[in-house]
């Protein structure tokens, strides 16, 4: 349904002071003793509350991404999980199953950058929705969609093609934040 009431800044609604912005401020979540700290505050325990952002969703106007990701944070989320994102992130017409969308690209670049500043962690999926092309595994010759998880586990090429993708996007680099998703607390 429809979503469109924002909560008023400094209400009994608004949980906002209970995300310490931006994200990653006090370096990667390590586990320490059964519990989450972070590297550069390692006796401080921290918890992490969150919800998912599905499908297309996770791919939306710059004003949009703003205004989800200081939503989200006034409801006292401090941790978003980007769901199914990577068959969305492809080109309309892709050549692999790691043929990536400049356009889409930024767009969750953005995201990203707007949920770090309002304080939320991320969590980025590699290995959800992404369908195979027929050339990409040599034990098959048809695509892949549903087993796309479990060829990847039985499946040298299909390995390698999931390989080449998450190489593709955790050392791209995120032009908001200056950093690739993989050094990015």
């Amino acid at each position: 349904y429809p979503f469109e009431k924002d909560i008023l800044a400094g209400s009994a609604l608004d949980f906002s002071a209970m995300t310490d912005a931006p994200a990653g401020k006090y370096g990667h979540v390590q586990l320490r003793d059964g519990q989450f700290v972070f590297a550069d505050r390692p006796d401080e325990p921290v918890r992490f509350w969150g919800t998912n952002i599905v499908w297309g969703g996770n791919f939306m106007e710059k004003e949009d991404a703003e205004r989800v990701a200081k939503r989200l944070a006034m409801m006292g989320f401090n941790s978003v999980r980007l769901h199914h994102n990577d068959a969305r992130m492809l080109k309309e017409n892709p050549t692999s199953s790691h043929d990536i969308d400049p356009v889409k690209l930024d767009q969750l670049d953005y995201l990203i950058y707007c949920l770090k500043e309002e304080g939320l962690y991320v969590t980025l999926e590699l290995y959800s929705s992404r369908k195979f092309l027929p050339h990409e595994i040599d034990e098959l010759d048809k695509p892949v969609g549903k087993g796309f998880k479990a060829l990847v586990t039985l499946s040298p090429s299909a390995r390698g093609a999931w390989k080449i993708f998450a190489r593709k996007l955790l050392t791209h680099t995120n032009p908001y934040t200056g950093m690739t998703y993989a050094e990015d607390p």
